[in-house]
């Protein structure tokens, strides 16, 4: 009897801290719905259920799901919801209609519904007072009217103190004001025009003040679209690539003491900017994140982070280069024949990886391959790559080019793609006569001044 007792006590203990999710969808009837959350970069199911013949539903979710997370059918039209730990209540037609839907129950839903819809009306407002502002400013007939332009952008002003006193409404503590500025900061990474220098560092600020450590973050959804914007604004804000690095540097600098600090989990925040930056051929900035990596005793290193360090680390410069077994997808200049990488006998090997789904490789393969005569008489051989998934694919990129090339049609499962730690297309390797490792370079330029410094 006991053990029975025990069993009903945390069977209610649990529908107590659980919370439901009430809907009516008229439209979506004997449908399957799911409650989504997040988990950092990924996503996961909370609930499921099967909607009834009426068009009713109940989902729940717990203390766990605390964050942000979405309704989602067949239909494939997410419908965000607040996840704060209260009861929500919901009718409407269907997911994909998310306007004729109403928030009858949820405190905090029906202040972000709110919230959301008056901010929809506002930007329409901003954009048509923008391309008005915009005749002023360069239409002769307009461009004298200063009243008429100060009265426009004091109107745009306004608008947005509209927009930032919504916000402070919302309790300065709860999980929806959090969320609500860094959607907010996030959205605003991209609108900022070129002479707004001041709003500019101010918003480089803010994405640097953004703490990594915070829990809320990787239940937010918003953790992907923070990196990639930080990033985006100290390539885009900055007026040249050196101070770029440096700025990218300082933020990886507040990254790491944020997280060395709390001694949190970096599974998911760390592993995505390797691969950032080696798809957007940052290097140097790699390199810079593996230095501080190894410097910080506090940071939990766990299996996906500690592979992918041993891989990078086995790609510094002057470490060999690993061997490529070129199969029978290869194609071969005139009267060469070899059959690995390690069979060149050059002084200088440069590997290629492109594809030709590359928009970037499709311009740059060509272009690199009108050097191949000139890099030839400086004993460098050139050796692409290919990532393309199909024989037709591959002949009609490699046709014509004069330089060594090979695929084995596994994209970014191959063997080659994996040991040299490759995740952005194009990427290449200079190397020595022993497969030393020299550099990365990212230009014709570099390659041909290289060579040329060792003649």
């Amino acid at each position: 009897m006991l053990i029975i007792y025990l069993i009903i006590l945390i069977l209610i203990s649990n529908e107590m801290n659980g919370k439901q999710i009430i809907g009516h969808f008229d439209q979506l009837k004997n449908q399957i719905i799911k409650l989504e959350g997040y988990h950092g970069f990924n996503t996961y199911t909370i609930d499921s259920v099967h909607i009834d013949d009426n068009g009713n539903f109940l989902l729940s979710y717990n203390e766990n799901n605390i964050g942000i997370g979405y309704l989602i059918n067949n239909e494939n039209k997410p419908f965000i919801l607040i996840l704060s730990g209260e009861d929500i209540e919901l009718k409407g037609e269907s997911l994909s209609k998310a306007g004729g839907i109403s928030i009858v129950k949820g405190a905090d839903n029906i202040l972000f519904d709110q919230y959301i819809n008056e901010q929809v009306q506002r930007n329409k407002m901003i954009n048509s007072l923008n391309n008005i502002e915009h005749s002023y400013i360069n239409e002769k007939l307009f461009n004298k009217h200063n009243e008429g332009l100060m009265c426009i952008q004091n109107e745009k002003e306004k608008l947005l103190l509209e927009a930032t006193d919504g916000i402070n409404s919302i309790p300065s503590d709860s999980f929806l004001n959090w969320y609500i500025k860094n959607r907010l900061l996030i959205n605003s990474i991209y609108v900022l025009h070129d002479n707004d220098s001041l709003k500019k560092y101010h918003t480089i600020d803010l994405l640097r003040n953004i703490n990594y450590a915070d829990e809320r973050l990787y239940t937010s959804g918003l953790l992907k679209e923070l990196i990639d914007g930080h990033l985006w604004a100290l390539s885009n804000y900055t007026k040249s690539k050196d101070l770029m690095i440096h700025e990218i540097k300082m933020s990886i600098d507040t990254l790491i003491s944020q997280l060395s600090t709390k001694g949190y989990d970096t599974s998911s925040v760390i592993p995505y900017l390797f691969i950032l930056f080696e798809k957007q051929s940052l290097s140097e900035l790699s390199e810079y994140l593996y230095n501080q990596l190894t410097n910080h005793s506090k940071i939990i290193i766990n299996n996906e982070l500690h592979t992918i360090l041993e891989s990078y680390k086995a790609m510094i410069n002057g470490n060999k280069a690993p061997n490529i077994i070129f199969g029978k997808h290869s194609y071969f200049p005139e009267n060469i024949v070899i059959k690995d990488l390690y069979d060149i006998k050059s002084s200088y090997k440069l590997i290629i990886f492109a594809a030709s789904w590359c928009e970037h490789c499709l311009k740059e393969i060509p272009y690199m391959a009108q050097f191949y005569e000139q890099w030839k008489k400086l004993d460098l051989e050139t050796i692409m790559i290919s990532l393309d998934e199909t024989p037709i694919d591959f002949a009609n990129f490699a046709a014509g080019l004069p330089f060594i090339s090979s695929c084995d049609y596994l994209k970014w499962n191959s063997i080659p793609v994996k040991d040299y730690f490759v995740y952005g297309t194009p990427s290449m390797f200079l190397l020595n006569k022993s497969n030393q490792i020299i550099s990365r370079p990212t230009s014709v330029d570099q390659i041909t001044k290289y060579l040329e410094s060792k003649q």
